[in-house]
């Protein structure tokens, strides 16, 4: 391809395709608004969606709002819930069974914790020592 100054470049198809297919600087960059306004679009209507989805489905906004910094399973569906502005059922109902069983576990005593102040005696055989060097 040859360019104005009469100087050759090479380019791959989609960058001849994107850039150079248009007449005009000025054209080219409409085009590059217009893409931009298209992706600014789609971005708010999924922003509106999963607002749509929180309003409607309270449960799910407090499982997010109690667990999404404490529960991995929970902070990858949020993830999905920005992609795609909403859950599946399943995931809908996962999320849910997730948020329950961390507020028993939360509420519960721990179970098995040492106790304070008293000493415990270990019985068993030694099968090797050693030491580790950092």
């Amino acid at each position: 391809m040859c360019h104005s100054s009469g100087e050759v470049i090479v380019v791959g198809w989609v960058c001849l395709e994107d850039h150079f297919s248009l007449p005009s600087r000025a054209e080219f960059d409409k085009a590059r608004l217009a893409k931009r306004v298209k992706l600014a679009r789609e971005c708010v209507a999924v922003q509106k969606a999963v607002w749509e989805y929180l309003i409607t489905n309270s449960e799910i906004a407090a499982a997010i709002n109690d667990f999404v910094l404490a529960n991995f399973f929970i902070s990858d569906v949020v993830l999905n819930l920005g992609k795609y502005g909403s859950l599946t059922e399943r995931q809908h109902d996962v999320v849910i069974r997730t948020a329950s069983k961390a507020r028993q576990f939360h509420q519960s005593d721990p179970k098995g914790v040492c106790p304070e102040g008293k000493a415990l005696s270990i019985q068993g055989e030694i099968v090797s020592l050693g030491t580790k060097q950092y």
